[in-house]
C-alpha cells in the first residue's frame, strides 16, 4: 500500500519540483505555457503565437501544451544572438 502512495506523489510533466532520482532543484522536463513564459520574461500571448507558428516546439495532449525543456533550449540556440 505505501508503494501506491509514493508512485501518486511523483510529480507530473509541468509540475514544479523534481521527479524522484533528480537532484534537489533540478528544472522539470516538460513545462506549461506558464512555465515557459516565466522562464522567457514574455507575454502567455506570445509563447502561444510562437507554439502556433512552430518557433517553439511544443505537444499538445488533449487541451494541455507541453514544451520540452531540451527542445526549447536547442531553438533558442538555433535563433542564435540577437543584436540590437
Amino acid at each position: 500500500m505505501e508503494g501506491l502512495q509514493q508512485q501518486g506523489a511523483q510529480a507530473r510533466p509541468g509540475d514544479e519540483g523534481t521527479r524522484p532520482g533528480e537532484p534537489e532543484g533540478a528544472s522539470p522536463t516538460w513545462l506549461s505555457v506558464s512555465d515557459v513564459q516565466r522562464y522567457l520574461g514574455i507575454s502567455r500571448p506570445l509563447v502561444y503565437r510562437l507554439i502556433r507558428e512552430g518557433t517553439i516546439p511544443a505537444v499538445h495532449l488533449g487541451r494541455a501544451i507541453r514544451v520540452s525543456r531540451a527542445a526549447l533550449d536547442r531553438a533558442l540556440d538555433a535563433l542564435g544572438p540577437r543584436s540590437n
